[in-house]
């Protein structure tokens, strides 16, 4: 599920938001390890990325 370690150079994304995306998905997996729920998971990667409320 990680994302791709190289930039578009169209898009020109930094590496280090790319990096910084990849830790927070591993983290979110590491600590959502024995549910079932894939759709939970998902969801959780997805939220990741929203600004603060």
């Amino acid at each position: 599920m990680a994302l791709q370690h190289t930039a578009d150079l169209r898009t020109k994304v930094p590496l280090g938001f790319v990096e910084g995306l990849n830790n927070k998905i591993r983290v979110i997996q590491r600590r959502a390890y024995g549910l079932r729920d894939e759709e939970y998971l998902r969801l959780k990667i997805l939220t990741c990325m929203l600004p603060g409320i």
